[in-house]
């Protein structure tokens, strides 16, 4: 009886050693893996600085970003050193409007959301009456990312098919996009 009893209780041990040991192993898995899986985002964020005609930030200033297509609307203020940051935002074309009283209201049109990009819309208020409006259209805005150091870009449908690609090959749009260097012609259609 004595020997039946130690062997049910080696196994039993080493069921659990099994049992935490792959528990052990899902964790380890799982802590290495959020990196990765926080760092994919399809939203995008709008920031800037808003300052006065001297140049001096204007801290307190209303900022409302309205997305044009769905109408989704998010508010903020400018802290004390002026900047702001709408975060997650959905992609899409917005209209920046900031408001301060005895500045003018600043309108910037045309803003566009990428997938995980970072728009810049600053703005110099004009002092002014509250009633007089200052409209930019989002085409004059830089094309160029200068928050992060980040390449990438996102080919919309419209886009590809305005475009030309020789030998029909749709591989080669990767070219388009920012940082991507080579030849077309490194691509090939055999594996």
């Amino acid at each position: 009886m004595v020997v039946g009893n130690n062997f049910k209780e080696k196994k039993s041990m080493r069921v659990r050693t099994m049992l935490a040991s792959t528990i052990l192993a899902w964790l380890a898995l799982a802590f290495l893996a959020a990196p990765t899986v926080t760092a994919q985002t399809f939203r995008g964020t709008i920031l800037g600085t808003v300052t006065d005609p001297s140049g001096a930030v204007v801290s307190g200033a209303k900022v409302t970003v309205r997305n044009v297509a769905t109408g989704l609307e998010r508010t903020t203020a400018t802290s004390a050193d002026g900047s702001y940051n709408v975060p997650e935002l959905p992609i899409g074309t917005y209209t920046v409007t900031i408001t301060q009283s005895g500045f003018q209201t600043a309108v910037t049109t045309g803003v566009v959301v990428d997938v995980a990009g970072e728009r810049r819309v600053d703005a110099a208020l004009k002092a002014g009456q509250v009633s007089t409006t200052v409209e930019v259209s989002g085409e004059t805005l830089p094309q160029v990312e200068t928050t992060t150091d980040t390449l990438g870009g996102t080919l919309t449908s419209e886009t590809v098919e305005n475009l030309a690609v020789n030998g029909r090959d749709y591989t080669k749009l990767l070219f388009l996009n920012p940082g991507v260097s080579g030849s077309p012609d490194q691509i090939t259609d055999s594996p």
